[in-house]
């Protein structure tokens, strides 16, 4: 099992990298914020690998962190999604977006991504919903405004509002997560998330 490979970066393009390790190149299958974000070309990284093993093919993937191959992992333990689904998500959002969209069950912001329908999120948010830890929650915001672009729900703008009123990211989820159902407005998923913290 090949936890990581740590080289130089021989080749790369917009979903895969050549990383040279010991006088072998490894063609790893990327995301596009992996491509963008683990370096350029002659530069020497560290990439995370995930092995893929069918009866045809053996397929090597990198990610620029544990938690990025953490979520391809969740997403690929989904019944109907392969590794070309689970990367087109990862291309798509970060992890921690991601992990703000299935908690929220924002399944607008998830058929946004090419080849996931509605039928294929409501299923990704059923087996993963309670698979998202607090450490996946607690980075959903770090990259400010940036984390919340792609997210869709009332559920998502409720958490933001929060996170902007000085909750935690992982206590604006529980606590949206706890009053969502029959409220229709950001206003009152905010009011009465707030009544939970007796703000």
């Amino acid at each position: 099992m090949i936890d990581y490979i740590k080289g130089e970066i021989e080749n790369k393009d917009a979903n895969m990298l050549i990383i040279e390790s010991n006088n072998i190149g490894y063609q790893l299958n990327c995301s596009t914020s992996t491509i963008e974000s683990i370096g350029k070309i002659g530069d020497n990284v560290k990439a995370y690998v995930q092995m893929v093993v069918r009866e045809d093919s053996m397929t090597l993937y990198g990610f620029a962190t544990k938690q990025e191959r953490e979520m391809f992992n969740k997403i690929t333990s989904v019944s109907g999604i392969g590794a070309k689904i689970a990367l087109s998500v990862l291309s798509s959002m970060t992890t921690a977006q991601l992990a703000i969209a299935l908690v929220t069950e924002d399944i607008r912001s998830i058929t946004k991504i090419k080849g996931i329908g509605p039928k294929t999120a409501k299923r990704m948010i059923l087996e993963l919903k309670e698979k998202v830890d607090d450490e996946e929650l607690s980075t959903s915001f770090a990259g400010g405004d940036n984390a919340v672009k792609v997210q869709g729900s009332i559920e998502s703008e409720a958490i933001a509002a929060l996170m902007a009123l000085g909750f935690s990211s992982i206590e604006a989820s529980k606590a949206v997560i706890s009053v969502q159902g029959d409220l229709d407005t950001v206003e009152q998923l905010i009011t009465a998330a707030l009544r939970t913290r007796g703000a």
